[in-house]
């Protein structure tokens, strides 16, 4: 039912126990003056025996959702015939008019036009308004007021604020003197004209189809959570996308919608998914299923895609040492594929590995990774390891301070260590400065003439190296040895 409440109440629990020939409970959910009006009625009819209101679920008051309208027409530039409405207005003593004087309500789609009368004018008029408010200092009055309006309100002053009771469409309230006035005023023009206005804007909006579907304007008549889709702008043919339906605010479990397409043939939708059978574009309506109107208007396209199907990286197994950048060259096919754009790179272990959106990689520390290349459902990997670079090269049996002695007839076998002995560049050479004097075989060091040289021992990479000098002697004199040669025995003392 789309008309006030207040013009078709009076006659609601006649009716009701006309179709159930008993006494009966109301539960209303709705306005709390509409429930007022209600609850007055149903506590004077014999045939309620109990009367309970809720609130809608999405309870934003009137004020805000004409705000929200004014908001919704300056935003999006929409012409609107601003409606003037006529409210009488009937004193009962001067000191009422001041108050009337400062009411100004209006907004983008309405204007109040206010006419104020005695009791004795307004009993003269021959055109009278739809909406009547009486101010008053006693409730009498309105029974000398010839009344034709649609709905009115009485307001007396009072100690207190409540409301009174419902009468030939008289609505009669207690307001609380001079600083409840204004808020009364303004409640009831916005349960009767404001709303009435507010509904026949609305209205008058209703088939412009660029508004109507969006969430700024169907929050301006909701009463319970929003029905809300996240649905695609484009489909893939013959592949399906998920789609998610649900409220905003949450409640659970989100209701079943049915699907109307202007097309037929070119997608298929299901609660859950949405499948692009024929290339084209189709708009769809969207219902909560068992409802007449659609809550969400979509337009699909459906699109025949051109996808990488291969890519090809230009190394599958990298070795890399702590610190190093390496670029990958990606391909694919087919060259001429619609979704290059979306290649992305990405490491599965940033600690070890990091690749920007170019490819490049830079190793971070020891260990092992995988850099991945996709291109949405494609996608291709390099094996990635990661070593540490060569601190040093520790000779175990001899020292590189001083000269090292060796006997022309010796070799000496050295015992060389790298640290850290998983590094990348650990591999190491030995060679001689003279090889006449000193000459190198693996770790061996080979006396060839009485002489001096130098034996460098040093990385592949040659970042670390390491110098011994040789003194090949004939014969190597052990420190505190007694022995003596041949020829000493006939050195003069």
């Amino acid at each position: 039912m789309t008309e006030p409440l207040y013009l078709w109440c009076n006659n609601l629990f006649d009716l009701l126990y006309s179709e159930i020939n008993d006494k009966f409970s109301v539960i209303f959910i709705g306005r709390k003056f509409d429930a007022d009006i209600l609850n007055y009625l149903a506590s004077n009819n014999e045939n309620c025996i109990s009367f309970k209101h809720r609130t809608f679920m999405i309870d934003t008051p009137l004020q805000k959702r004409m705000i929200l309208l004014n908001e919704v027409i300056k935003k999006g530039c929409i012409n609107v015939s601003r409606q003037r409405i006529d409210v009488d207005f009937v004193i009962s003593d001067e000191k009422f008019r001041s108050y009337l004087n400062e009411l100004e309500i209006g907004n983008k789609f309405c204007y109040i036009e206010k006419h104020i009368f005695s009791v004795s004018e307004y009993n003269k008029q021959t055109t009278l308004s739809k909406y009547l408010i009486i101010l008053c200092d006693d409730f009498s009055l309105a029974d000398k007021i010839d009344f034709n309006a649609k709905i009115g309100f009485v307001l007396k002053e009072n100690s207190f604020k409540s409301f009174s009771s419902f009468k030939k469409n008289l609505c009669y309230l207690d307001i609380k003197g001079n600083e409840d006035i204004f808020e009364a005023l303004f409640e009831c023009v916005l349960y009767a004209p404001l709303c009435d206005a507010f509904v026949n804007c609305i209205s008058s909006l209703d088939g412009n189809r660029s508004i109507i579907y969006t969430d700024g304007f169907r929050i301006l008549t909701a009463i319970k959570p929003l029905l809300k889709v996240d649905f695609p702008e484009e489909v893939e043919l013959g592949r399906s996308i998920n789609i998610k339906v649900y409220t905003e605010p949450p409640t659970g479990e989100a209701p079943e919608i049915s699907f109307e397409y202007d097309r037929s043939g070119i997608v298929n939708c299901t609660n859950q998914r949405i499948e692009g059978i024929k290339e084209g574009v189709v708009n769809v309506l969207l219902y909560e299923k068992g409802s007449k109107r659609a809550f969400a208007l979509k337009r699909i396209i459906v699109k025949k895609r051109n996808r990488i199907t291969s890519l090809l990286l230009s190394d599958t197994n990298l070795l890399l040492g702590v610190g190093d950048n390496k670029s990958l060259a990606v391909s694919y096919f087919p060259e001429n594929a619609d979704n290059s754009n979306t290649i992305e790179w990405l490491s599965t272990d940033n600690t070890v590995a990091t690749v920007n959106s170019n490819g490049t990689i830079h190793a971070v520390s020891a260990g092992s990774c995988q850099i991945i290349c996709s291109a949405e459902n494609t996608s291709v990997r390099t094996e990635i390891e990661v070593k540490p670079y060569l601190s040093d090269l520790i000779i175990e049996n001899i020292t590189t301070d001083e000269i090292i002695e060796i006997a022309i007839d010796r070799d000496i076998e050295l015992e060389i260590s790298p640290s850290p002995q998983n590094a990348i560049d650990k591999g190491y050479q030995i060679s001689s400065s003279n090889i006449m004097v000193v000459n190198t075989f693996g770790t061996t060091i080979h006396p060839v003439s009485i002489g001096e040289a130098e034996v460098i021992v040093f990385n592949n990479t040659k970042t670390i190296q390491k110098t011994i000098r040789i003194k090949v002697v004939k014969k190597v004199h052990e420190k505190g040895s007694k022995k003596k040669g041949f020829w000493d025995l006939f050195k003069k003392k």
